[in-house]
């Protein structure tokens, strides 16, 4: 048995497994890890694709900028597009 570190978000915890396929295994089979490292190495043994996000920004499609201004100026009426994204699993 091999000692890996899971992280979450927030924290990580530590868990053992025979090999590394068997860890990213572990870690596909629970839905919120965002990476697992080796702590001997510190190596990275497998890291979430697209880890959580939440974004709430606004996009101005003129220029391309992106922006998170505050709420009291009104950006749509400039002709910025409110982009609110948030994933989860």
């Amino acid at each position: 048995m091999k000692p890996y570190l899971f992280f979450r978000e927030g924290h990580f915890y530590p868990i053992e497994y025979e090999d590394d396929v068997k860890a990213v295994r572990g870690a596909l089979e629970n839905p919120g890890t965002l990476r697992v490292v080796d702590p001997v190495t510190m190596h990275t043994v497998w890291a979430c694709m697209n880890p959580p996000m939440e974004i709430d920004a606004w996009y101005d499609p003129v220029n391309g900028n992106i922006t998170k201004h505050s709420d009291n100026v009104n950006m749509a009426d400039m002709g910025w597009v409110r982009l609110h994204l948030k994933e989860t699993y």
